[in-house]
Formats: C-alpha cells, structure tokens, sequence
C-alpha cells in the first residue's frame, strides 16, 4: 500500500501553496458530498457518479498552465482550485473523491490524498517525485484506479510507450531548466518506461466505447514524439451520450465539451485513441 504522508509532515518538509479561498472551496464540497454521496456510492459500489459530481463542481473555472511551477525550482504541494490545467483539475477532483470516499471532510485529509495521487509512493521528495506522465500516474496509482481497455482485452491494439519529451526539452520545465542532476532523474523514469505495452480504445472502433461509464478519467493518446497522452478529462452523460467534462485550453475554462467523446476525437489528428482509469469499487478500498 501506498504512503500517506500525514499532513504535519508534509508542512515540516516542504511548502503548501494555496490560497484560503482554496481550503473553503474544498471543505464546501466534501462537507456537501460527505453524507449523501456515501450512501449513494456504497449501494452502487460504483464512485463513478461521484467523480463526475465533484468534477462539474469546477465547471466555469478559468484554464491556466504551469500553475504546479509557482515554486520552481523547489516543489511544494499545490492547491489550486480557482485555476486549473486538465491534470490539475484530473488530480484535484479524483483527490476530493477519495477523501469523500473514506468518510473524511478536512481540508488535511484532501491534503494527504492529493499528496497520494500527484507523487510517487505519495510522498513528496522533489520535483522528479511528481508523477508528470499519464503512464507513470496510472501505475503508480494502481491501489485504487482499474485501467481500461484491460490488459487481457484483445479487441484493442496496444500502444508501445515512448517517453523522452520533458528530458528533450528542459527548457520548457523551469524546474529542469539549468538543473541537470534532476534531468537526469527525469530521463531514469522515462527510461523505465519505454517499451512498456499498453491497450487503448481506437478512436475509430466506436462501439468499444461502451465500456466507458461516467466518472472514468480518459488520456488521449497523442502521436507527439516522447508523449504518452496529450490531454486529460472525465467521462460524463449528457443528452444520452458519452461527452468529456475537461479543462479547455481552447476555451479558457472547465467546460462539459457540447459534442460527443467520439466526435470530439474524430477532429483531433493527433489522437489515435484513448486510454482511462476508473475508481476501483468501494469495497477494494484499503483503510488508511
């Protein structure tokens, strides 16, 4: 089982960045969630709902990039919740779920889950501690996500992982920029992944989206040189159909895209297909 880093710690080591109006947007959502989503999710067995739930709770907030860097080159654990990129809004809501999940509405114990999901091990030791790759996220976050396609699922084709991007271009990091020692950490965990196999849903094979259910976090797939996904969001139902709730750099805000998931990705030549994670079932969850 992965660490949890008992909030005291994680402030006797490194910084917590965020703002009061952060700790009030979080203890408002898990006090709303706390009781009735609880009994809802333990019948279903299925948190599904209740990620797309939280998930919409951000609706309307505002696109910004790099918000993570803010104490660049030292790393802190960020809170965020008025502005977000899709992997920050991805971590912040799977985060809020989690601690709903198990029975808690402070503002700490969303601290500890953030900390559980954004790094390796869930203990916050530097910038290469950070999980920056979508493969990286959901492997080490295996205790408490299901992959999708599954391993065994041989309708979908595979994608063989490359990674190479952030130690190809540090300059665009500014934690990396200058800073070789923790370039070369990066390029170990790249390294450690190259080669690896995993399935994805075609963009083209549409009937294979019906294993997809609200609250799944989809990955598209990008073909970018050294990138394993390009973008990131949640499956939501809107008007009968499969849509994506995600953080639009096109649009500036957190918005629930008007068109269907498979229409959306049929513009995108960059994307062959998908990957996504889903909540395991409330009875799987480990106690802290």
């Amino acid at each position: 089982m992965k660490r949890i880093v008992p909030l005291l710690l994680l402030l006797l080591t490194s910084a917590l960045h965020a703002e009061p109006t952060d700790s009030l947007f979080v203890e408002q959502v898990l006090k709303k969630y706390a009781e009735a989503s609880v009994c809802d999710v333990a019948m279903t067995k299925d948190a599904g709902t209740l990620v797309a739930a939280i998930g919409k709770e951000f609706l309307g907030r505002p696109y910004v990039g790099g918000t993570l860097e803010v104490n660049a080159p030292d790393e802190a654990l960020v809170v965020n919740t008025r502005e977000v990129d899709c992997t920050t809004f991805v971590d912040q809501v799977l985060a809020l779920t989690l601690t709903v999940l198990h029975g808690e509405t402070d503002y700490a114990a969303f601290c500890r889950w953030l900390t559980e999901l954004r790094y390796r091990c869930g203990a916050l030791d530097g910038y290469a501690s950070r999980l920056h790759y979508f493969t990286d996220f959901a492997q080490d976050n295996a205790e408490w996500f299901d992959l999708l396609p599954a391993a065994d699922d041989a309708r979908c084709p595979q994608q063989k992982v490359s990674l190479s991007f952030m130690s190809t271009y540090p300059d665009s990091y500014p934690a990396l920029k200058g800073n070789p020692q923790v370039i070369s950490q990066i390029s170990d965990i790249e390294k450690h992944y190259n080669g690896y196999s995993v399935r994805y849903i075609p963009k083209a094979n549409t009937l294979l989206f019906a294993m997809l259910q609200e609250g799944d976090v989809v990955a598209l797939l990008t073909t970018v040189k050294g990138l394993d996904v390009s973008h990131l969001g949640i499956v939501v139902k809107e008007q009968g159909e499969l849509r994506l709730l995600h953080a639009s750099s096109a649009v500036g805000k957190v918005i629930v895209e008007p068109r269907s998931l498979s229409a959306m990705l049929s513009s995108r030549k960059s994307c062959p297909g998908i990957r996504a994670i889903r909540l395991k079932k409330v009875q799987n969850y480990s106690s802290k």
